[in-house]
């Protein structure tokens, strides 16, 4: 995952997630790469609230298992694709109600630019998972 050095809250963090298996994943993917994303996603008063966030993992998670579960997770993954990158759609009226912030809306597209098959989508979910993660560590110490 990589990140611009322009991070303002006018401007959104850019990101790409790689998450295929060749090459192979980032040693600090579900580490380091997840707990900055988590940093630059805090929740606020409106955005970001930790339930929002949790609404986007648990759709990704229905869809993780469809697939996983099936005989042929391969054709499977193809079947749901389109349901899964609505995820884009669902992520752009969230913002547009001020529900997430930018960045947590461009984190979403990047994970999903990174989601092509049944590999990369379990990796997308622990990846997902890594962030929310560190988001619960983060806020637990802000109290």
């Amino acid at each position: 995952m990589s990140y611009s050095n322009t991070n303002t809250s006018s401007s959104p963090v850019e990101w790409t997630v790689t998450l295929k298996l060749d090459p192979p994943l980032a040693g600090d993917l579900f580490s380091t790469q997840a707990e900055r994303a988590a940093r630059k996603c805090r929740s606020s008063k409106t955005e970001n609230k930790s339930t929002q966030i949790r609404r986007f993992y648990d759709e990704l998670v229905l869809w993780h298992e469809q697939v996983k579960t099936a005989p042929d997770p391969k054709a499977k993954f193809r079947e749901i694709e389109p349901y899964l990158q609505m995820l884009r759609a669902k992520a752009a009226y969230a913002r547009a109600r001020k529900l997430i912030d930018e960045n947590f809306r461009v984190l979403v597209n990047a994970l999903l630019d990174g989601i092509k098959d049944p590999a990369s989508l379990e990796n997308g979910k622990l990846f997902f998972e890594a962030f929310l993660g560190f988001r619960k560590f983060l806020e637990m110490n802000e109290k």
